[in-house]
């Protein structure tokens, strides 16, 4: 009886569940290697509609359950009115707002309970193939182990371990970050996505269950510092000069007005590999490609690169010499269709023309 394929995934996020529970039903012998104890804290909240039909046909629609519905998107973006786009009369109904680490955890739960062995603490160190073979040496607390794959999936995100170890060059384009603080809240909120603009760049707030505000400015790297936006303090005032953001962050704290927050900073800018694909190995989600939180491409690209991966990695095993072509051309329509919609977007405000985060996105400059 011929051996089942032994894969191996590195990362243990979306992307890397959801591939590694579909190859484990196409039968075969998976690992997930996981730098982290627990799925961490991460930006990315918001599951637009149009994730469900994909979510059905993996069969973890029921996921969803567990989060807060979200009926519609609100922007202040080219003007200090709101627009509302309403979801109620969308095909795919409400989106969702969903508890990331919950989120993650559960994808993998359902992962392991289809038969993905999972380690946790595990973290890459070196990969060498030798004979269609390849050897990875880890390092679990501090100790080495080795582990033997036929193929592996770079499911690392923006690290890119896989790629980066194969010196394939990572292609960034502009340097947009977000500063993020979870707040505690003492009201409960609408379920709407709500985004403003401002001179320097531009702030995302979205309810999550428990009744917490995710709050996120979003800049580029080098407007840090001179901000101070990454300290409480400079925070909290750059927050408050805004006008339908702070609104709702007074309206989640109640009567308390102070807000206490702890920062993240995270990296938030497009970047793809030059080469997703190649002897024995392939690359999905973050490791692949990233997106501007803007376009909410987010986690369901990286759930639908996934899936894609998952297909061609199976239809390569079956003989289909094309697959991984046909997964190169899904990625590259997927982000050539992406800059322009994205350079589009953002040169809808004007307001603010003058100043450097938006003078970096004029439309002809996007473009290249």
């Amino acid at each position: 009886m011929k051996e089942p394929l032994k894969i191996v995934v590195i990362g243990g996020g979306p992307a890397g569940a959801v591939i590694a529970r579909q190859l484990v039903k196409y039968g075969m012998k998976v690992t997930v290697l996981e730098a982290n104890a627990a799925p961490l804290q991460k930006p990315g909240e918001c599951l637009p509609p149009n994730i469900k039909p994909l979510l059905r046909k993996l069969e973890l629609d029921h996921l969803l359950s567990k989060h807060k519905h979200s009926y519609s998107n609100q922007a202040a973006w080219g003007s200090n009115e709101i627009i509302d786009e309403n979801f109620i009369n969308g095909i795919h109904g409400s989106g969702t707002h969903i508890d990331r680490k919950l989120f993650e955890q559960d994808l993998a739960n359902e992962a392991q309970n289809e038969g993905v062995i999972w380690y946790n603490e595990h973290i890459l160190r070196n990969c060498t193939r030798i004979d269609k073979e390849w050897h990875l040496e880890v390092e679990y607390l501090g100790n080495k182990r080795k582990f033997l794959a036929d193929f592996i999936i770079d499911a690392s995100g923006r690290k890119s371990i896989i790629g980066r170890s194969l010196n394939i060059k990572r292609v960034t384009l502009g340097k947009l970050v977000g500063v993020s603080a979870i707040i505690s809240g003492n009201t409960v909120l609408n379920a709407s996505t709500l985004i403003e603009t401002c001179a320097n760049g531009w702030w995302y707030s979205a309810s999550l269950p428990s009744n917490k505000l995710i709050v996120s400015f979003m800049t580029d790297s080098d407007q840090i510092l001179k901000l101070k936006a990454n300290n409480n303090d400079g925070f909290n005032s750059l927050l408050y000069k805004t006008n339908h953001v702070k609104k709702r962050v007074v309206q989640c704290l109640g009567a308390d007005k102070s807000i206490i927050t702890s920062l993240s900073t995270h990296a938030a800018n497009s970047s793809r590999l030059e080469q997703i694909t190649g002897e024995g190995w392939l690359a999905v989600g973050d490791a692949a490609c990233t997106y501007d939180p803007l376009s909410s491409y987010g986690i369901t690209a990286a759930i639908g690169t996934a899936y894609y991966g998952g297909c061609a990695i199976n239809d390569h095993f079956q003989g289909k010499k094309e697959s991984f072509l046909t997964y190169n051309y899904l990625m590259d329509k997927m982000y050539s269709t992406y800059l322009p919609m994205i350079a589009t977007s953002y040169c809808q405000e004007k307001r603010w023309n003058n100043y450097a985060f938006w003078e970096r996105r004029n439309y002809d400059q996007m473009k290249n």
